[in-house]
């Protein structure tokens, strides 16, 4: 996936690959992140989606409060413009839905904001501040 988004060093994504898997295990074994994966029939995974539950700051009251926050959306190049993605996008949206949450969030690469776009997703306020060199 990473070598589709930004050119990174072979050794730095294998080392990076490892701590994902890890990282997502555990999450994906206490419920915070739910994924799908799409296969085709010979087992080539071709697409894949997770759901994320961010907890986010109490609101007024108290209590806590989850966001469902889609990440690592994924299509292979050669499965592209087939409705995959999309398909992946509306499984993780109906499992919000249907967990009885009550809107979901992502952070869109600039190539994947029109299949957001279309699906209903708009843009909300967010911004980063970088401690990187200037």
């Amino acid at each position: 996936m990473w070598k589709d988004i930004e050119r990174i060093d072979r050794d730095v994504l294998r080392k990076g690959s490892r701590f994902y898997h890890n990282w997502l295990r555990e999450r994906m074994s206490d419920g915070t992140v739910v994924g799908y994966l799409v296969e085709e029939m010979g087992g080539r995974a071709i697409a894949s989606g997770l759901v994320m539950l961010r907890e986010m700051d109490p609101p007024p009251g108290g209590g806590t409060r989850v966001i469902p926050h889609i990440i690592s959306m994924f299509t292979e190049k050669d499965q592209r413009g087939k409705g995959i993605g999309t398909a992946v996008v509306n499984a993780l949206l109906d499992w919000s839905k249907n967990n009885k949450y009550r809107g979901v969030t992502l952070d869109a690469a600039p190539k994947a904001r029109p299949l957001y776009s279309r699906l209903g997703f708009r843009r909300y306020w967010g911004m980063v501040y970088s401690f990187s060199k200037r």
